[in-house]
């Protein structure tokens, strides 16, 4: 137990700073949350929970190593993930004029936002091979990277999953009717700027 709690205090603290600094799965949870209620927010969640689960899986086959190698696979996924990210942004822009729909979203055109918004951003695989090869002990057991997953997965979810809760509070939502089309604007533009960042950057 001590050994655990050695690996996975450290892990946690860490983990936790990253996710709770806002960023495309932050945005998009409270947008979901603000525009289409409790719901589509948790069904948003839930696709960033499984996108995240295939990052940190890939963190732990050692996908930042594949990237040192082929580059031309790295800058491929930079591409396209900063290319979604950029093409949300512009789609929020473009529908700031609109007024609030108050149509339902369906189940699973929320899913695969939340789950595409994760996946574009490979920066998560990175950072979590990063801080598995720091945390975690070299010779490991699966036991140990297996609660080290869970970990990271647990407080993710609940994470987000606490923002999207807070997020379709009566309180949000009519802050958001009040400002929609500033507030889409703005969350437009950091999509713009997450992707452009993502695609540019070395």
């Amino acid at each position: 137990m001590t050994a655990y709690t050695a690996v996975l205090g450290p892990l946690a603290a860490v983990w936790l700073v990253g996710v709770v600094t806002p960023g495309p799965n932050f945005l998009v949870t409270m947008h979901m949350a603000a525009r289409h209620g409790r719901r589509a927010a948790l069904l948003t969640v839930a696709g960033i929970t499984v996108g995240l689960s295939f990052w940190a899986v890939a963190g732990l086959l050692g996908i930042k190593i594949l990237f040192a190698t082929v580059p031309v696979a790295a800058l491929a996924v930079k591409l396209l993930g900063g290319g979604y990210l950029i093409w949300m942004g512009i789609r929020m822009w473009r529908s700031a004029g609109a007024a609030p729909s108050a149509a339902p979203v369906s189940a699973t055109s929320a899913f695969r936002l939340g789950l595409l918004t994760n996946l574009a951003n490979a920066k998560t695989a990175a950072f979590a091979a990063s801080l598995f090869a720091v945390a975690v002990p070299a010779g490991a057991g699966f036991d140990l990277y297996a609660a080290a997953f869970l970990t990271i997965v647990s407080m993710s979810a609940l994470w987000y999953g606490m923002c999207g809760i807070l997020g379709s509070g009566g309180a949000v939502m009519r802050v958001y009717e009040r400002f929609h089309a500033w507030l889409m604007r703005i969350a437009g533009a950091i999509f713009v700027g997450f992707g452009a960042k993502l695609a540019l950057e070395r």
